[in-house]
């Protein structure tokens, strides 16, 4: 009974003892938001007692250099040490109330640590630059830092300073940038000399000497190696060698140029093309058979067999009034090319018109103006024009109709002017007296055609080119969009 009750005693203070433990580490990790990694085998990195008001922050992680005051238009190194395995270091910095915005740079990890260099266009006026960084474990929680944006550290920025350069250990400080209004020429435009740039030569004057036109004044063309006044011209002919006539005088490409071009103009191009008819159909009543005046404008078939047969009035195909997808087109191109000008024709074959009385003939002469002024030169060329030609265009849709069956003509005649619903319902139950039909209404539009038109081109050479056309044929109302390929030859 003695051995049970001390036994009792020996359990209870484990479990106390083991309580007052595992309290005490829950309070250890709650310090701040520093989420701190478990410890390591060999033992925990020593615990920094929490800062004090307006004391700069350190844990963690300890970095180079400590300076408080640095020389305007120094790049400031800075080299990082965490105690620990983390998944990167980030520093943060502004310019004492210039913003309220920090700018941030994510340091490199080396051998030594994590390096990063505040470049010398921040520090390239006088104020104080306010620091501070911090470490992150995977999940993205901060586990070490140095300052807070609360208490960042501070560097006074000078003109001149007795404190030596900040420089990383073992290496020698990098060299201070120029003064903006003491840059060397052979500086200009470079990280030494921020904020500057590489001023553009001066335009050479008439007379003097030049390589390329793009040396001479504007109006002036780099001839025999010379800077003179163009001579004026109506086609290359009348200029030299390499030189071309724009807008009435002669002019010599410069090097840019040349090198932006897509290769030697090409004049005559072929292509393939593909295209696709929307007719904008009117409505029609009646459509079927020949007893209304929409009738005469419309061609009804079941399968490819036309309808022939007599339909009751009030069923007799109706056509809403709607943009309807129409013929196919496949069709070969060509095309002259000169100045900003396209003229050309095309060639084709339609396909989905009607059974019966379809021209499935396309051919259309066009004329194109090109919206760039040196269309040889781009890409993308815009062009507008217009369009005249021959290539019908057939539009269908559905209907449903009661086709008068009877062969005798009275009952046929009374079936054809019935309005009783009632009577059509008995009826079309005797095939020997009517027959519901579906049927597809035709509407054929006029042979002949004219219209504005958009070609888009994308070269990829001026061998090769992608083309999209949009064409509005009139007088009957359909949208043509085609795409192709062409070849310049």
């Amino acid at each position: 009974m003695v051995l049970s009750r001390s036994l009792r005693h020996f359990v209870f203070s484990c479990l106390l003892a083991w309580l007052m433990l595992l309290v005490g580490a829950t309070a250890r990790a709650q310090d701040d938001d520093i989420q701190l990694i478990p410890t390591p085998p060999s033992g925990p990195p020593p615990s920094a007692p929490a800062p004090a008001p307006g004391e700069i922050e350190i844990r963690g992680m300890h970095c180079t250099p400590d300076v408080k005051e640095v020389e305007l238009r120094r790049s400031i190194p800075i080299s990082c040490t965490v105690d620990y395995p983390v998944a990167g270091v980030e520093l943060r910095y502004r310019i004492q109330g210039a913003t309220k915005k920090w700018d941030k740079i994510e340091l490199k990890q080396s051998d030594g640590g994590y390096t990063a260099a505040i470049p010398c266009t921040v520090t390239a006026q006088p104020g104080t630059l306010e620091l501070y960084l911090f470490a992150r474990n995977e999940n993205n929680k901060v586990v070490a830092r140095v300052g807070r944006h609360e208490t960042p550290l501070a560097i006074k920025l000078v003109e001149h300073s007795n404190a030596p350069a900040p420089a990383l250990p073992g290496q020698q400080a990098p060299e201070r940038c120029y003064d903006p209004n003491a840059c060397p020429p052979e500086k200009l435009g470079t990280a030494a000399c921020p904020g500057t740039q590489v001023p553009k030569p001066a335009k050479k004057t008439w007379g003097a000497s030049c390589g390329d036109t793009g040396e001479c004044q504007t109006g002036l063309e780099c001839i025999k190696g010379s800077c003179e006044t163009p001579t004026k011209c109506e086609d290359a002919k009348d200029c030299g060698e390499g030189a071309e006539c724009v807008d009435g005088v002669c002019h010599v490409p410069t090097k840019a140029e040349l090198q932006g071009r897509l290769g030697p103009a090409k004049h005559h191009w072929i292509g393939l093309h593909a295209g696709v008819d929307f007719n904008v159909m009117h409505e029609g009543t009646g459509v079927c058979g020949a007893s209304t005046e929409d009738s005469q404008h419309f061609a009804c078939f079941e399968g490819g067999n036309e309808y022939a047969g007599v339909p009751n009035t009030l069923y007799s195909g109706h056509v809403k009034s709607s943009l309807y997808f129409a013929t196919v087109r496949a069709m070969l191109s060509y095309e002259y090319a000169f100045a900003r000008m396209l003229v050309g024709a095309r060639i084709g074959w339609a396909f989905r018109g009607a059974p019966k009385d379809f021209s499935p003939i396309h051919v259309e002469v066009r004329a194109h103006y090109s919206l760039v002024r040196k269309p040889f030169d781009e890409h993308f060329r815009p062009y507008l024009g217009l369009v005249f030609g021959h290539a019908p265009v057939d539009a269908y849709a559905p209907t449903l109709i009661v086709d008068c069956t009877s062969q005798d003509p009275n009952i046929k005649a009374a079936c054809a002017k019935s309005t009783s619903k009632t009577d059509l319902a008995n009826a079309i139950k005797d095939p020997n007296l009517a027959v519901q039909r579906q049927l597809n209404a035709y509407h054929s539009g006029a042979p002949f055609f004219f219209g504005p038109s958009l070609q888009l081109m994308y070269a990829l050479t001026n061998e090769a080119a992608f083309v999209f056309n949009f064409t509005v044929m009139l007088p009957n109302v359909t949208f043509e969009p085609t795409i192709g390929y062409q070849m310049g030859l």
